[in-house]
């Protein structure tokens, strides 16, 4: 719409007419400052040990999270908000547009949380929307690794808080917003940090009895169709990226795009893939040839598994390295020829195109267009001898003519 980057828009229009001079966008960028808080989580689960985190870059979804700010140049977000999109002597926001921020669109929570003392919960543009104490209150949180935060705003008592932690989940940024809103607000004093650990405490309780369902359906005493071995490799989904399986000794691990994955045996072929804590189950499926082909993985409630296909990642081979597999070789009287298009190995059966062949080991290649399907080379004595067709119907094997 404006032809900007997000990143650019944003420094143009807000960053830069507020002074925010310091605020960034990436991990990157907020690594170079002379002055800036590490990352830290839970080591195994909550109330337990303390460990520091690497900072997780997650610029591909930069817009949701990945503004990197201090509390004293939030303040002047803040003011701006608070003075319905005037900052100084200028206007960042058109009045209408900021009335339309904190207009509510949709129905946050049906709950009536009287232990929080909130009345209704709406959501507007980015901004959940409630009564705090009989106070107007539009808030957002937010987490990503190794950081925690709260933004508040009670509009009609013109106070802003920002509270910003450098600890991944806690619900430290909720206490303190609490406390200092009531001092602010002159209200009654509630033991905030009470409430928040009993409701971690019941939340554990509640992810411990999950667990234990979990393991109640469990069929014992069963175990994969594969060796563990045969489930190593990576698998690709477009839209969510690549799950690769690994192993160490007889037990297996992997990552999913940058997390690392903690895999262990369910029963028969799903297994539980622990990432950062949340765990996640997935099922291995075998192609006709018996072999492991897909992960399908449920990662939403009532949305269809998600497909991971494995793949085999292309070898890089010249032109040199290829002409060795270039002839004619004999298909039970019917001729199939090797040949080089550019740099690239094709091979030709009667009767059908030409397909491109993708180097994926030692003499294997993948048919580029028809998934499951290889053709792989033999040598002896320094020489191709045979190229053999392993397809889901069955191996055929071509002998190489003189």
């Amino acid at each position: 719409m404006s032809g900007q980057s997000w990143e650019d828009y944003t420094r143009a229009k807000i960053l830069g007419p507020l002074g925010m001079k310091e605020t960034n966008f990436s991990v990157a960028d907020l690594q170079k400052t002379t002055d800036h808080a590490l990352p830290y989580g839970w080591e195994d689960k909550p109330m337990g040990k303390v460990k520091k985190l690497d900072f997780r870059n997650i610029d591909a979804m930069g817009p949701a999270g990945s503004i990197n700010s201090s509390p004293n140049e939030m303040a002047k977000w803040v003011t701006m908000l608070l003075r319905k999109g005037k900052y100084e002597d200028q206007t960042l926001i058109n009045p209408d547009m900021h009335q339309e921020l904190f207009r509510p669109r949709s129905i946050a929570s049906t709950a009536l949380d009287s232990s929080y003392y909130t009345f209704y919960g709406l959501y507007g543009l980015g901004w959940f929307i409630t009564d705090y104490r009989g106070h107007l209150r539009h808030d957002h949180g937010g987490n990503i690794d190794g950081f925690s935060a709260n933004v508040a705003l009670y509009p009609r008592d013109s106070l802003g808080i920002i509270v910003l932690t450098n600890m991944n989940g806690t619900g430290l940024p909720g206490v303190v917003r609490n406390y200092v809103a009531d001092r602010l607000l002159g209200l009654p004093t509630v033991d905030w940090n009470d409430k928040q650990l009993s409701a971690l405490k019941k939340a554990l309780i509640a992810g411990e009895e999950a667990a234990q369902k979990v393991q109640t359906s469990r069929k014992l005493d069963t175990k994969p169709s594969h060796a563990l071995s045969e489930y190593i490799g990576k698998y690709k989904n477009e839209a969510y990226g690549i799950i690769e399986i690994t192993a160490s000794g007889d037990t297996l691990g992997g990552k999913f795009n940058d997390l690392e994955l903690k895999v262990s045996h369910y029963h028969y072929d799903i297994f539980s893939a622990n990432a950062d804590g949340a765990n996640i189950q997935f099922s291995a499926l075998s192609n006709l040839k018996g072999e492991i082909e897909t992960l399908e993985i449920v990662l939403e409630a009532g949305v269809k598994p998600l497909r991971f296909d494995r793949f085999n990642e292309a070898i890089k081979s010249s032109k040199n390295d290829l002409e060795k597999y270039v002839g004619d070789y004999d298909l039970m009287g019917a001729n199939i020829k090797c040949f080089l298009r550019g740099e690239t190995l094709f091979v030709n059966v009667p009767g059908q195109t030409d397909y491109e062949l993708v180097p994926v080991g030692p003499h294997k290649f993948d048919l580029k267009v028809a998934k499951g399907y290889q053709l792989i080379f033999a040598e002896e004595a320094g020489k191709i001898i045979s190229a053999t067709f392993d397809q889901p119907n069955g191996k055929f094997t071509a002998k190489r003519k003189p």
